[in-house]
């Protein structure tokens, strides 16, 4: 199994995806989507009402963070979650 995140700005607009297999992936998807919003690590965190700390800890690819506040982070830098099963 392997998860898609999309970022999808707008309704009427393609989505671009991107295939992750590890936290680095996420990481970097997140860390790149921050800065292309230009937000700080710490806007972000506000933004998306987790800790600056856990905001520090997703970019750095740690690999047991809370689902419940990615979610958060997610949607505040619109991206989706898909995971799809490999047949």
């Amino acid at each position: 199994m392997h998860a898609r995140i999309s970022l999808k700005q707008k309704e009427s607009e393609k989505s671009v995806s991107e295939i992750v297999n590890d936290p680095d992936s996420i990481a970097r998807i997140v860390r790149s989507r921050r800065k292309e919003l230009s937000l700080t690590q710490v806007e972000l965190a506000e933004l998306s009402e987790v800790s600056a700390r856990f905001i520090f800890d997703l970019e750095n690819a740690k690999p047991t963070i809370a689902m419940d506040k990615f979610q958060k982070v997610r949607e505040a830098l619109g991206l989706r979650l898909l995971v799809e099963i490999r047949l």
